[in-house]
């Protein structure tokens, strides 16, 4: 900053200039933070409105976030828009990338999971799926999907229990009915 500048705001703000660095430093960072954040919701709402070119370019913005937050986040939606692409083997490789930042993001490892799923890659969804569960054992959707994808892989009697348990977790939303509906499609079948 230059030094006129930094007498200025020492008159107006009657403090010294070493203040006037330090608050100054600070509100770029903040400032800096809120614009990686914009770019990371704007393309967000991007990529609901389908326009994944446009996504992409706030991405590739948010990437040179200096926060670790930042850069999950991106990796993060990132897996989300490659997944609405149907690219999944590059949104199982964002998901994957927003687990090494964070390997307890459930977003990320329930993520991967779909991505796998979708390529027809069964065990290693179920694994995703199952690590989910571990993580946050009340979230209704990775019970959901743990038992759907154990019940596509002929593994019944298991993948009912979960099953089960999402009906448990989500009594009266949506995904207690699906699971109410797979419970119903597989009974009798062992």
């Amino acid at each position: 900053m230059a030094a006129g500048m930094i007498a200025l705001l020492c008159l107006l703000t009657a403090c010294s200039a070493k203040t006037v660095k330090t608050k100054t430093s600070a509100e770029v960072l903040l400032n800096e933070r809120m614009a990686a954040s914009y770019r990371i919701h704007r393309a967000i709402a991007r990529t609901e409105a389908s326009r994944y070119l446009e996504a992409e370019e706030d991405f590739k913005w948010a990437d040179a976030s200096a926060s670790p937050e930042d850069r999950l986040e991106t990796a993060i939606n990132r897996g989300r828009l490659r997944l609405r692409q149907k690219d999944f083997d590059r949104a199982e490789s964002e998901f994957t990338l927003a687990m090494s930042l964070e390997p307890k993001s459930v977003p990320a490892v329930m993520g991967r999971g779909v991505a796998r799923e979708s390529k027809g890659e069964m065990a290693a969804a179920a694994e995703d799926y199952l690590e989910a569960v571990h993580l946050e054992p009340k979230n209704a959707q990775a019970n959901l999907r743990l038992g759907l994808v154990l019940v596509t892989m002929k593994k019944y009697p298991l993948g009912r229990r979960y099953l089960e348990r999402a009906v448990e977790l989500d009594p009266e939303g949506e995904i207690g009915l699906k699971a109410r509906v797979l419970l119903e499609s597989t009974q009798g079948i062992k």
